[in-house]
């Protein structure tokens, strides 16, 4: 047991002496006088003077006991982990704080404290107003919010110094997920019940910070104990201004460093890279220029000097976008883990969206299977050649051309012949056994690249069942193809330039020729499909899809970066490439639609590993752990991350910076980027009432209405030992012990009085 108050505890000990002494003095001894009857007074006295003296010392000890219980009382004695003789339960201080990406801006680019720093200072004072009965939890709100004392303990010098300790993350702020895991930890708690919690909420509420436009659970609106104290926003004048980098985007996810690598000399050399900015905050009105660098990193060298572009901002303009030229000659390539592109702006206030790292793939050459029995004799009359035949030509229109084609048997299709290629050609599908396409599932969901078209010579098309079922696509195929007798043309108004942005300038043009006479069309085309080409009747004809997963978009997350697997890609030709189907081999637009479907749908399939800092980073087919890369491209001898079976990290990546793949072997798989979440960084003040009612429908007391003022404060309205102390029903006082002395004084009255003998005859 401790008290509130010792040192009145200890002058109420100190106290026990004034009955003493008082005692002590009425015994004084007296010259005694000697008269006749005294001797039959002694004699009674010596039969009572055992009783007398139990009287006294009962009179004495409820004395001293009294005064020692007033100075108990008003000390406040605590009885620990419940406060049963303090009168009231105590309270419970929950402090929510900032990490978000948004709580390391500084108030200029030079300042050195930052909103974090600000947001620690104040929990602090406020911890400093709790008392030995309460209790103070911590949850930091860096996505995912993560309860760090949670129950509230009340050991509040080391949540203290775990405040101290916090440090801003590169993810989102994830109020959402704090309140439900507070609403989980109080259910859980027994004692939370009858004490009064507040929830201290300390943030700058950026719209990054705070979206009110999503609603937050109401996980906490049937719990009238608890109170919310808010930190106000920051107003416009006080808000950070931030530029930051939200996406690199070269043209090839893959680079081809073999002869004439790219379209022509030296372009595997020189890469043009898309690099979008975005600025917010008070600066949006204001004209400025931001510089960019870009430069290559591979293996253990940085390519230096980086590549820098400029970007001239005009008043208003919130995006930018600038072409950057890097170099990916030299150290910079490394065709086993690939290459990093590093986008970097100036320093601002908010550096830590300053940086953009993008992993891209490297190869000297594709090595593409095409699945077709073997033709023997040489036969070059243009109507006898296969879609094989055609299709190797599109492949290798060259000797120069950096795309090996390996010819692989229908009966042939095993795990170690698929391992050697990239890319997979199936121009015949009916050839191809039901536990070949689990195969080729296998191969897809490895990173490869599957494409297929219609067997030439079959009336029935049974094999698309199989097809179908074994890669989890998300539409079917006829089974009779759809003939066209005047022949149908391909629609160059609804061109898709995801897969083929390299020749979308000129694809209206190539694709006017095209004719078609015959297609086996997919049915149940939705929105997870991506549709390439389309017949001028409005059936899909060239088509791509994830197995399984339903999402394509080529860049950033969706392409790898929180599915947790390689995404793979299945592209599906609805008509046989061969002239009795269609003339699509003999025209123009056959060379580049193989090549860029090639080269650009393997740089889809094979992933660009990298996500936003909040979530499990997703790593490379069969990676076992991912070691942290320091600037120089060499390991940082940081602490290494796990890597589930799923193919996602086995906890959230936090802090943006760039990792190396291993698997069990301790081969290298590639590089893992975590970015910065660019929404968390939008320094855009918000409206206080729209934050308040915000707040206030999470606590169920609707837009500040009834009953918001009483559990909803902001913390600049008043002090925090006010705010903090009107949610506590504790007394100045230990009103249990008061209770105990005034029992203990009636008592002692009653015994003063029955052992003086007054009432005696």
């Amino acid at each position: 047991m401790s008290f509130l108050h010792p040192i009145l505890f200890a002058a109420g000990l100190v106290s026990i002496g004034i009955p003493i002494a008082i005692h002590l003095l009425l015994r004084q001894r007296r010259r005694p006088v000697m008269w006749g009857a005294m001797r039959f007074l002694i004699e009674a006295y010596r039969r009572q003077r055992r009783r007398l003296r139990v009287e006294q010392w009962l009179l004495l000890a409820a004395r001293c006991l009294v005064v020692l219980l007033i100075g108990a009382a008003l000390a406040r004695p605590v009885l620990e982990g419940a406060g049963l003789l303090s009168g009231a339960p105590g309270r419970t201080v929950y402090i929510l704080l900032d990490t978000g990406l948004a709580s390391s801006a500084r108030e200029g680019a030079s300042a050195e404290e930052t909103a974090l720093d600000r947001h620690k200072k104040t929990a602090m004072d406020l911890l400093s107003t709790l008392g030995a009965s309460d209790r103070a939890g911590l949850v930091l709100l860096g996505a995912p919010a993560s309860a760090v004392v949670a129950p509230a303990s009340g050991d509040v010098a080391a949540v203290r110094r775990l405040i101290e300790e916090a440090s801003p993350t590169d993810a989102a702020t994830d109020l959402a997920g704090a309140f439900e895991r507070i609403a989980r930890v109080l259910d859980q708690d027994e004692a939370s019940g009858a004490r009064p919690t507040t929830l201290v909420l300390l943030s700058d509420f950026y719209l990054g910070s705070a979206d009110a436009a999503r609603p937050l659970p109401l996980s906490l609106a049937a719990r009238s104990n608890v109170r919310l104290l808010v930190s106000k926003p920051r107003g416009a004048g006080e808000a950070a201004s931030n530029v930051q980098v939200t996406g690199v985007e070269p043209l090839r996810p893959l680079i081809l460093t073999g002869a004439a690598g790219a379209s022509g000399a030296g372009a595997a050399e020189r890469e043009q890279v898309r690099v979008t900015l975005r600025r917010s905050g008070p600066a949006v009105g204001d004209s400025s220029a931001t510089t960019v660098r870009l430069r290559a990193m591979g293996g253990s060298q940085v390519e230096s000097p980086p590549s820098q572009g400029l970007v001239r901002w005009q008043p208003g303009q919130v995006e930018a976008m600038v072409a950057v030229p890097v170099s990916a000659a030299g150290g910079a390539r490394d065709s086993a883990t690939g290459m990093v592109l590093v986008a970097e702006i100036d320093r601002d206030a908010l550096p830590g969206d300053n940086v953009f790292r993008r992993p891209i793939g490297v190869r000297e050459s594709l090595r593409v299977g095409v699945v077709a029995r073997a033709r023997f004799g040489a036969d070059t009359s243009l109507d006898r050649l296969g879609p094989a035949d055609w299709l190797r030509l599109a492949l290798r229109p060259t000797p120069g051309t950096p795309i090996d084609v390996v010819d692989i048997e229908p009966t042939s299709i095993d795990t170690p012949t698929l391992a050697s290629v990239d890319v997979v050609f199936a121009p015949a599908p009916d050839l191809i056994r039901d536990e070949d396409w689990a195969r080729l599932r296998r191969f897809v969901d490895a990173g490869g690249m599957l494409v297929v078209s219609p067997a030439a010579e079959a009336t029935v098309h049974l094999w698309t069942d199989a097809m179908t079922r074994e890669l989890g696509l998300p539409w079917r195929l006829a089974r009779e193809p759809v003939q066209y007798p005047e022949g149908m043309g391909v629609d160059d108004q609804s061109v898709s330039t995801a897969l083929l942005s390299l020749i979308a300038s000129e694809l209206p043009s190539l694709v006017r020729p095209v004719v078609v006479s015959r297609a086996v069309p997919p049915e149940g085309v939705g929105p997870e499909t991506e549709v390439l080409l389309s017949l001028k009747d409005g059936s899909a004809w060239v088509i791509a899809s994830s197995p399984g997963a339903g999402r394509v978009e080529g860049s950033g997350e969706g392409a790898g970066g929180e599915s947790g697997q390689s995404h793979g890609l299945v592209v599906y030709f609805a008509s046989a490439p061969t002239l009795k189907w269609t003339d699509l081999p003999a025209k123009p637009l056959m060379v580049p639609l193989i090549q860029e479907l090639s080269r650009q749908g393997f740089g889809r399939a094979s992933g660009s590993w990298w996500s936003k800092a909040g979530v499990p980073a997703a790593a490379p087919f069969r990676s076992e752990q991912l070691r942290p890369v320091a600037a120089s491209g060499s390991e940082s001898g940081g602490e290494m991350v796990a890597v589930a079976p799923t193919g996602l990290t086995t906890e959230p990546m936090r802090k943006a910076g760039l990792w190396q793949s291993f698997d069990e072997g301790g081969r290298a798989r590639g590089f893992v980027a975590v970015n910065a979440d660019s929404d968390a960084g939008r320094t855009i003040p918000q409206d206080p009432s729209v934050i308040r009612g915000w707040l206030s429908a999470a606590l169920g007391t609707g837009g500040g209405g009834a009953g918001a003022g009483e559990r909803l404060a902001w913390l600049e309205e008043s002090d925090a030992a006010p705010v903090l102390a009107a949610s506590s029903a504790d007394s100045p006082f230990s009103v249990p012990m008061l209770l105990v002395v005034l029992v203990l004084a009636v008592a002692e009255l009653v015994m003063a009085r029955y052992f003086s003998h007054a009432f005696a005859r």
